[in-house]
């Protein structure tokens, strides 16, 4: 074979002269049956990609040698663009079937679709019309919506799930297509691939049924799932939960949220999100109070949580979780508190009204009696006994009534608080002065309280009231050692206390020393209402009431109270 540059074209005929003397230059006695194969010469132009074979067969007639040349002129170039072609068609062929694909292709002003690959169209196509005959009535609508779109030219590629009834039954198509314009700019042609997707949608169908089926419970219990992006600071929910939420849109920012929850529980969700992402813990159960927008009630919500998304560094990247509407659980458990209040309060008056009518009939009797016996004797000394257990038995007769009209004055709460400012180191040097002739020989008083008074705003006779309570308790109980009344300002709040070395209490007992009636020594004189009277009023100014003890080493009973905050009457 010769090539042949461009530039090389004039010397075409004189490279076939040569081949020409070479082809003829045989004869017969110089040559052997061998030497009388045909020749070839092949001559190429590169700068046109075509070729010139020429082919020279030497035959022999009556000894005489012949040469018969064959001339054959390839247009190379024209038959390579149609090799690639149809290569380039197999490996389309070869791909659109890998992936179970059609081809069709719908001419816009005749309103026929034609099949170019493994379409169901008949080979003298289907009208517009035809097609959509096999279109379910439910996609009928969403079929025409689709060809405007693309023969009117508003969109360019359209991708479309089309719903058919064939003859083997319903079919689903995934339908992706693309509309050609010609030279006027408007759209003449629309190629378009379908894929039988009806396997995906079965599964789509039963995935979105299964989904609706949960949304449906989670809606019937009152449950909304959540999610919480941690890096937008962001709570999410779908539009099916969206009405039984407080929220206006699906998503909100969480500092909106906690607008909208009750103060001290709204920095119980902000520590349990904290939890799960720094991984402290690894589920969240907490409760709150929430309300809707412009409402004044407050709804319980039970709020779970776990970490979902994570980063590629293992950082948690979102939280999901579910909120449980628990209002009218917390409203039941509200009325088995009130029904079982009510049943302890039937059986506390029952206790009541036995321990009255001992309590109240020993004081009268001994009054009753002893008045009698002053009446009839002349003794002065004995008179002078008489009257001095009469004075004591009125003292426990109206320290009893008292505590009968307090204990019923705070329940119906018609107790009155008269709030001042109290001086507290006068306050408890004035229990000190008071309480120093009542203790034992044995026994030590000292007041523990700072340099520089402290003027609290409270209810000072009700305080008063529980100081005195607990030091004439410490009175009773101990019999050496020291009793210490004192108090002391930590943060926001002040501590009250009475500490003793008395007898102690047994730990069993410690649960119930608030209750009412409630007393661990029958040799000691008192109604077991004053603790209980203790605790309401403490409950009322806003504090905290409780009690240390061990037995033998003595007792300190304790309460606190708010220094922030002003309770007007």
């Amino acid at each position: 074979m010769i090539i042949l540059s461009k530039n090389m074209k004039k010397y075409r005929v004189f490279l076939f002269l040569i081949f020409l003397l070479q082809a003829i230059s045989f004869d017969g006695s110089a040559s052997t049956r061998q030497d009388m194969g045909p020749k070839r010469l092949e001559v190429t132009h590169e700068y046109d990609k075509s070729y010139l074979q020429i082919k020279a067969h030497p035959f022999e007639i009556a000894g005489i040698c012949f040469t018969a040349f064959l001339f054959i002129f390839f247009l190379t170039k024209k038959r390579k663009h149609k090799k690639e072609l149809d290569r380039v068609h197999t490996e389309l062929t070869i791909a659109l079937d890998a992936v179970y694909m059609a081809v069709w292709r719908y001419d816009v002003k005749k309103e026929v679709f034609t099949a170019v690959h493994r379409v169901g169209i008949p080979t003298t196509g289907m009208t517009k019309a035809e097609l959509g005959s096999k279109i379910h009535p439910e996609d009928m609508q969403k079929y025409e919506n689709y060809l405007h779109a693309l023969t009117s030219g508003e969109e360019e590629i359209k991708n479309e799930v089309f719903h058919l009834n064939l003859d083997n039954g319903n079919v689903w198509t995934d339908v992706y297509a693309i509309g050609l314009k010609d030279k006027s700019g408007k759209v003449s042609h629309i190629i378009g691939t379908e894929r039988n997707v009806s396997a995906e949608m079965k599964q789509k169908n039963i995935y979105d049924k299964n989904k609706q089926m949960l949304e449906f419970v989670l809606k019937a219990v009152h449950i909304t799932p959540w999610e919480y992006d941690v890096e937008s600071q962001t709570v999410n929910i779908s539009d099916n939960f969206l009405q039984q939420s407080n929220l206006s849109q699906n998503s909100v920012a969480l500092d909106e949220i906690l607008k909208y929850m009750y103060p001290s529980d709204a920095q119980l969700l902000i520590q349990g999100l904290s939890n799960l992402i720094e991984e402290t813990c690894s589920l969240m159960v907490i409760q709150i109070r929430s309300k809707e927008p412009g409402m004044e009630d407050y709804q319980w919500f039970e709020m779970q949580a776990v970490a979902y998304q994570r980063y590629e560094d293992r950082r948690v990247r979102s939280i999901i979780g579910l909120k449980h509407d628990i209002t009218d659980l917390k409203h039941t458990e509200e009325l088995v508190r009130l029904r079982e209040k009510a049943e302890e309060s039937n059986r506390l008056k029952s206790t009541f009204l036995a321990n009255m009518s001992h309590d109240i009939r020993t004081p009268l009797n001994a009054i009753v009696g002893f008045s009698t016996l002053m009446a009839e004797t002349d003794d002065k000394e004995e008179r002078q006994e008489f009257a001095q257990i009469i004075e004591a038995n009125n003292d426990m007769l109206l320290h009893l009534i008292n505590d009968i009209l307090d204990m019923s004055k705070i329940e119906a709460g018609q107790m009155e608080f008269i709030y001042s400012e109290v001086n507290l180191n006068d306050l408890i040097q004035n229990l000190g002065y008071t309480f120093r002739f009542k203790i034992k020989k044995e026994v030590y008083m000292s007041l523990d309280i700072p340099s520089e008074p402290y003027i609290l705003y409270t209810e000072k006779n009700r305080l008063t009231q529980v100081l005195s309570n607990f030091i004439s308790n410490a009175c009773k109980y101990t019999f050496e050692g020291s009793i210490t009344v004192g108090y002391e300002i930590e943060g926001k709040q002040i501590y009250f206390y009475v500490r003793d070395t008395g007898k102690g209490i047994e730990k069993e007992n410690l649960p119930h020393v608030f209750e009412r009636f409630a007393k661990f020594d029958t040799f000691v004189k008192g109604t077991g209402l004053g603790l209980s009277i203790c605790e309401l009023i403490i409950q009322t100014l806003g504090g905290e009431i409780g009690v240390e003890s061990e037995v033998g080493k003595g007792s300190t009973f304790w309460f606190t109270l708010p220094i922030s905050e002003r309770v007007e009457s």
